[in-house]
């Protein structure tokens, strides 16, 4: 204080203070008397619920605020919320505290991450209070200055940087302003807000439609291209049935990283039905059958030495695709006993220091190998030769 610094003080578990209330206020009197101008009261545990009656910790911040307003006038003290989401309600909390009850600051994150089930939504409060403190006080609703159309550009940092957003997750999910090509489409291009609570583009989000059963090949061509890969008008049409092919069980649509994936499969160079190999002394051999770029069969490869069937493959594709070295290889072990199946997975680098992971599994360890081998191999090629733009340095994997 004495450094002309802002002092909060948060009384830990607040709203489960219970019969403590005089004692809750003792401390609280005494962090306003040693200069604490911001009071935060936190739901600890993420337990409190409007239906507790005089218990909710907003009628006891009320009776708080009440006090300290008496005993200090000439005080300016701002009242905080900081809660948890353990039972789903950190955000109506919250926002309680706010239209029915004197706080003025919410304590939350992005994403509403946070311990255990994670901390209040600062998007969705936000945005709530945006689009209904009106309803409240028209003549003098509360604001945050909050810049909103940066909040999907932030919610996507942290989706990408700390922890995985849900798809569905509100505001700012995958899923908040994505329809299923078909009945709502035309209505959503007319105007956003037919199926929509409010316009996206207000945070920052644009508006997109799910890839399914009745989505064209312009629709294809558009997220393919969105993600800098090439998909010619002759063969869009193409690209969408095999599209629709592969997720012929996805009769409500699939993801753009899902497309992703199966525009992958569409172009990938190699795909290969049986996998063969032995080893004796020191002779390894493998036997392929399948498509292997620009051949339709079998595959054979001898090798002398110590080298695995992995290897082995490795001097295959090499022939076929050079500029490829193993970055790095693990295996582990799915499931225990005779079933268990073994997942490996590579990352291949190229000339250009560019990065490709592949995985495989297979009961058999050498067959999981090269099986992940290919899928890097593959997504190596695809990048190469159908790629218009360049990526960033880490490796390539839509699934």
């Amino acid at each position: 204080v004495k450094a002309g610094l802002e002092v909060e003080y948060s009384p830990e578990g607040y709203s489960r203070m219970a019969d403590n209330f005089d004692f809750v206020t003792d401390v609280i009197r005494a962090a306003v008397e040693g200069g604490a101008s911001v009071i935060n009261c936190p739901d600890t545990i993420g337990g409190a619920c409007w239906l507790q009656g005089e218990d909710y910790f907003v009628e006891k911040l009320k009776r708080h605020a009440a006090i300290i307003k008496k005993e200090f006038p000439e005080r300016e003290i701002t009242w905080s919320t900081h809660c948890h989401n353990d039972f789903g309600m950190a955000v109506q909390n919250s926002l309680n505290a706010v239209f029915f009850g004197p706080a003025r600051q919410i304590e939350g994150c992005i994403n509403g991450v946070g311990e255990r089930a994670g901390n209040t939504s600062l998007e969705q409060c936000i945005m709530i209070i945006k689009h209904f403190a009106a309803y409240q006080d028209p003549d003098h609703p509360f604001f945050t200055r909050a810049r909103i159309e940066n909040l999907q550009k932030i919610s996507d940092f942290v989706n990408r940087f700390m922890l995985p957003r849900q798809p569905h997750w509100p505001i700012a999910g995958e899923n908040a302003a994505k329809h299923s090509s078909g009945g709502h489409t035309n209505a959503v291009l007319r105007n956003p807000l037919a199926y929509q609570p409010f316009d996206p583009r207000e945070t920052g989000k644009e508006i997109t439609f799910l890839f399914g059963p009745l989505s064209g090949g312009n629709h294809a061509k558009s997220i393919i291209e969105q993600y800098g890969y090439v998909c010619e008008d002759s063969e869009k049409a193409k690209i969408a049935q095999f599209l629709k092919d592969f997720y012929i069980e996805r009769r409500k649509g699939i993801t753009d990283e899902e497309l992703l994936h199966g525009y992958f499969e569409y172009r990938k160079p190699i795909n290969i039905q049986e996998y063969d190999y032995s080893k004796h002394k020191n002779v390894s051999e493998l036997r392929l059958v399948g498509r292997f770029f620009d051949h339709e069969g079998e595959i054979n490869q001898t090798a002398e030495g110590k080298d695995s069937a992995l290897a082995t493959l490795k001097l295959v594709v090499d022939k076929k695709f050079p500029g490829l070295n193993i970055h790095s290889y693990s295996s582990e072990s799915i499931g225990s006993g005779i079933s268990a199946t073994s997942r490996s997975t590579i990352v291949l680098v190229n000339e250009e220091r560019e990065l490709f992971e592949g995985r495989g599994e297979d009961q058999d360890i050498e067959i999981s190998a090269m099986k992940a081998l290919l899928d890097a191999v593959n997504r190596a090629y695809v990048d190469k030769h159908f790629r218009s733009e360049k990526r960033n340095d880490s490796p390539h994997d839509y699934r």
